[in-house]
């Protein structure tokens, strides 16, 4: 259940959407500075605050790659990946970070099917939606 701020759990924690939005932002910063273990961190703490949203679920895949933790990073972008597809839009980040982490731990032929349906995704999002045509 989402409250109104946004966050699935936002009114048992006390947390603010702007609360939230400054955590995310910090969070990005520490991927951006390299410090992946506390950005692992923050976004762990944006994922249990709102589950729903595809950004928490990349940042702490992107960040658990970085720290060698595939297996980890492949349940993560995997989230995303259901997220994607339940909010039927066309990201294609977390599949192409899947097949990254697929590949490094010798699932080849997985890696090339995740890279695959990321091609895909892609295309698609050139494509004009019925309702621009």
């Amino acid at each position: 259940m989402t409250d109104s701020s946004g966050s699935t759990v936002g009114k048992l924690t006390g947390l603010s959407k702007s609360d939230v939005e400054n955590i995310y932002a910090t969070a990005v910063d520490f991927l951006t500075t390299l410090d992946y273990a506390k950005a692992a961190t923050l976004f762990t703490v944006l994922a249990w605050i709102d589950g729903g949203e595809v950004e928490y679920w990349v940042g702490l895949g992107i960040a658990q790659q970085a720290l060698g933790m595939h297996a980890k990073a492949i349940k993560s972008l995997g989230k995303a990946c259901e997220l994607v597809v339940a909010n039927e839009t066309l990201d294609d980040r977390p599949m192409r970070l899947m097949s990254a982490s697929l590949q490094v731990l010798g699932y080849e032929k997985f890696a090339s099917r995740a890279s695959e349906v990321a091609t895909i995704a892609s295309e698609m999002q050139a494509v004009p939606k019925a309702s621009e045509c």
